[in-house]
């Protein structure tokens, strides 16, 4: 289990434990969406500041980072 937080955090959770198997800085606003790919080990998370990132989720490395552009309001 994964999930994201205001401080800009990522937690890996074991489950059915509970316990926090490990915690890293995802370098964004907010985590506003987590995705995993668990077959390929890889996490996705999506920051309030527009960035995506692509994980390797038992290093917790960053294997890519896009900058999604910013959306301009309907008239």
């Amino acid at each position: 289990l994964a999930s994201g937080s205001e401080d800009g955090t990522i937690a890996l959770w074991d489950m059915p434990s509970g316990k926090l198997k490990k915690r890293f800085n995802a370098g964004q606003e907010m985590v506003r969406s987590l995705a995993v790919d668990k077959p390929g080990g890889i996490l996705y998370s999506g920051g309030s500041d527009g960035s995506l990132k692509v994980w390797k989720i038992p290093e917790g490395e960053i294997i890519k980072t896009l900058i999604l552009p910013a959306s301009s309001p309907s008239p």
